[in-house]
């Protein structure tokens, strides 16, 4: 992510000026993604009829799928690297391990007749949350290209109910090809997230072959203008207009499996929330790979510190979200919120929040000295600039890499 004079031209096989490349970056990245979480929804499918059904009638009508529910479960728990527990972890289904057991040391094979299958309830399922977002979103990809879902090697669905290990086959290619997608490891990836929410001076300066070839990627990704400055220099309007996703084009469609990539596979941060995917893809892997904290170690490799940055006289903190009020070339307000994560209130209802605290501005700001500023931010994805969804006249900043994904996957 180095700004220096061609350093994006120089990449080896790293074309984002060219439609063709891009074509073959969707076939090599985005089709084979789109494959296998459909087998791994196919899967699902299988499990979904039985829900609140009994072990016992599965038993009796589709006997292959008992692996799934009951395998590797002893003495009331499920053993390590059990099947019943990698199913529980990537689709939500699962029989309660205590109720299994009791039931079959008491009653043998007729006790699966006591024993219901279950569901995890939609937010607790973020696996499967994941791999039907991811589906949805690249199948949207393929669709506006035209391109046909990837042939790769790996089981079917139909193969995986048969011979259930093979399923440890499907979630390691998943694995494999969520993280070559990431920008953190694709060029292509960085380069969305890159046109998301900067404005043409930073995108000029990086890409230096974007300008000659605006028209075809435009069109073909799905950029737009987004904030035009008010001024009669057409060389100082046209350097700070932002640039972002139209929606439901294919650069917004990438970059929404992007920040569901960095917003799960987040063990850090949100390792609650998100344990599910860390313990299942531990299944394939010791280590699974961090996208999110390695993400940041990569900006702040670029950048260095992220703590705050000086605009004349004045402090701005990148991690933070601004309201800009515009007029002309100035910014003639500016307040922000700070989330204040150590300091908590209980409200009404007994709940403990954290404090947020609104700090309103002192007018004025150059818009032009705030944009050159933020621009290395917005470059790398650590900030964004996109129009207010409540004011008319106001541009919203939004700081810090956007991992949490649960606007999306919900």
């Amino acid at each position: 992510m180095t700004e220096m004079c061609g350093y994006y031209e120089s990449i080896s096989g790293f074309q984002y000026w060219n439609v063709k490349a891009w074509k073959q970056y969707i076939q090599q990245n985005i089709a084979p993604l789109y494959s296998i979480t459909t087998t791994l929804l196919e899967v699902r499918d299988e499990f979904a009829p039985y829900i609140g059904n009994s072990l016992g009638a599965i038993t009796n009508s589709r006997r292959e799928l008992l692996p799934f529910l009951a395998g590797g479960i002893k003495d009331g728990d499920y053993s390590r690297y059990s099947l019943a527990k990698l199913t529980r972890l990537i689709y939500g289904f699962y029989v309660d391990p205590r109720e299994f057991s009791s039931a079959v040391s008491s009653l043998g094979e007729e006790g699966l007749s006591e024993v219901v299958v279950k569901a995890e309830k939609k937010e607790n399922s973020v696996f499967l949350r994941l791999i039907s977002g991811l589906n949805r979103s690249s199948g949207h990809v393929l669709e506006l290209v035209d391109v046909g879902p990837s042939e790769i090697s790996i089981p079917s669905s139909d193969e995986i109910i048969k011979q259930p290990e093979k399923i440890l086959d499907v979630l390691k290619e998943f694995y494999r090809l969520s993280i070559s997608l990431s920008a953190n490891h694709n060029y292509y990836t960085f380069f969305i997230v890159s046109n998301r929410g900067t404005h043409w001076r930073a995108l000029r300066e990086g890409y230096h072959k974007l300008e000659e070839n605006l028209d075809a990627i435009k069109e073909f990704l799905g950029l737009e203008e987004i904030f035009i400055p008010e001024t009669g220099k057409e060389d100082v309007q046209k350097d700070y207009t932002i640039w972002s996703h139209s929606r439901g084009g294919i650069a917004e469609s990438i970059y929404s499996m992007q920040v569901g990539l960095w917003g799960r596979f987040n063990f850090e941060v949100e390792t609650e929330i998100n344990k599910p995917i860390e313990d299942a893809l531990r299944y394939i892997t010791k280590n699974p790979e961090d996208l999110a904290k390695g993400y940041i170690g990569l900006v702040k490799e670029a950048l260095g510190d992220l703590k705050e940055i000086h605009i004349g006289n004045e402090r701005f903190y990148p991690k933070d979200s601004y309201d800009l009020k515009i007029e002309g070339l100035w910014i003639t307000d500016w307040p922000n919120e700070t989330l204040i994560s150590d300091a908590k209130f209980t409200n009404a209802a007994g709940v403990a929040r954290d404090v947020i605290i609104r700090e309103h501005s002192k007018p004025k700001l150059s818009l032009i000295d705030f944009l050159d500023k933020l621009g290395p931010y917005l470059f790398t994805g650590y900030g964004e600039i996109s129009e207010h969804p409540k004011h008319t006249g106001y541009l919203k900043y939004y700081g810090d890499i956007p991992m949490n994904a649960v606007w999306w996957l919900g």
